[in-house]
């Protein structure tokens, strides 16, 4: 059965091609003119995509990030409090006494409970609890429960509990952020998506989901959020596809079957002398091939389907198979290998690949002759 329409919680279907980056930053735009005081977030699921629409928004009114980081920041002065910690101990702690005991013998907990008994002096859990002083992000996939670590996964389950417990918390995300952005719901966890509908319902907060369904490419959506998906404000509608031409559309439009999704071309679309139609070449050596294309059609774009062939084409393939094969940048991870390999900024996770590209800069200064000025 659906309930009623909730007017102040938006799903926003944003097919690709559609504009929602651009939609998304002049509705901050907008928002930002018509009331200069209030407070935007905008959570995205990669850094990349932070930074993509943080570009060009000079505005200490607006915060971008990943789910991941935002919780962490937001929750952390939380984090040390008692009640908070207990909390922590009632969700985790069989689990802790499990590690404890470790009945099956596994080699690896015994060597890590060896590690904690030699720092600590004995382990068991009222000596955890004496201990743990605080809670923290782990950044990795899995937890640290002897030290009060959170996986990936773990960080988000146990905000959305710390939500529900605390309505003081609610309070405070809706009093800060005037107007909330979830980027690519289709691929966020439902416990996102509830955690932010539960803070945000019946308060004057804007909540805005944009996505599409059809290019959902991780598995973290369970479908439990379905039955509030259909209760959402659907009155803002993409429905213009910039990005192709019209044969194109009419295939998409065809897949989705859905009038609801039903795309149209753009004007320039429309208004184009030639319409060519998509072409697929099959070919052994893409190089090769694409300078060949080029004298037919010089303004042929190169679209790497493929980050090897990416990281091939400027000599840096054996990098990004070395990082691409490590643990902490697998496709479960916050960060891909790509997202380091690419950021030459001071927030790259990853240590040795922030020194090679600040030995990189250090050697053009050098060049440059602009050492010391």
């Amino acid at each position: 059965m659906v309930e009623g329409i909730t007017e102040n919680i938006y799903l926003v279907n944003a097919p690709a091609g559609s504009g929602k980056t651009t939609t998304i930053k002049s509705m901050i735009l907008k928002h930002l003119v018509e009331y200069p005081n209030d407070n935007i977030l905008c959570i995205t699921y990669t850094n990349r995509a932070a930074e993509e629409l943080g570009k060009d928004m000079d505005s200490n009114r607006v915060h971008f990030s990943t789910i991941h980081s935002f919780l962490h920041n937001f929750l952390k002065i939380y984090f040390s409090h008692e009640q908070i910690i207990n909390l922590y101990f009632e969700i985790y702690g069989p689990e802790i006494m499990r590690r404890i005991s470790n009945d099956d013998g596994d080699a690896t907990i015994i060597r890590s409970n060896e590690r904690y008994i030699e720092k600590n002096g004995s382990l068991s859990l009222d000596v955890i609890k004496a201990n743990l002083k605080t809670i923290h992000y782990n950044e990795s996939q899995f937890n640290s429960l002897y030290y009060g670590g959170l996986s990936h996964d773990d960080l988000i389950t146990f905000s959305k509990l710390v939500f529900e417990k605390f309505p003081v918390i609610n309070r405070r995300l809706t009093k800060k952020y005037q107007l909330i952005f979830i980027d690519e719901y289709q691929d966020s966890s439902a416990n996102v998506l509830k955690l932010f509908y539960q803070a945000v319902h019946a308060t004057s907060t804007e909540l805005y989901f944009l996505g599409d369904k059809m290019q959902q490419i991780y598995r973290n959506y369970d479908g439990s959020f379905e039955d509030k998906l259909l209760t959402l404000n659907k009155s803002i509608k993409l429905t213009t596809n910039y990005r192709s031409v019209p044969s194109v559309i009419n295939i998409l439009n065809k897949l989705y079957n859905n009038s609801l999704y039903k795309q149209a071309p753009a004007e320039k679309s429309l208004n184009t002398s030639v319409n060519h139609l998509p072409r697929i070449v099959l070919c052994d050596d893409v190089s090769e091939k694409l300078r060949i294309e080029k004298q037919n059609y010089p303004d042929a774009l190169l679209l790497f389907l493929l980050n090897q062939k990416r990281f091939d084409s400027i000599g840096a393939g054996d990098l990004y198979r070395k990082y691409n094969n490590m643990e902490r940048y697998s496709f479960i991870q916050q960060y891909s290998a790509v997202d380091v390999l690419i950021n030459d900024s001071l927030d790259n996770p990853d240590i040795l690949v922030k020194l090679l590209f600040m030995v990189n800069q250090i050697a053009e200064d050098y060049r440059a002759k602009s050492l010391g000025i």
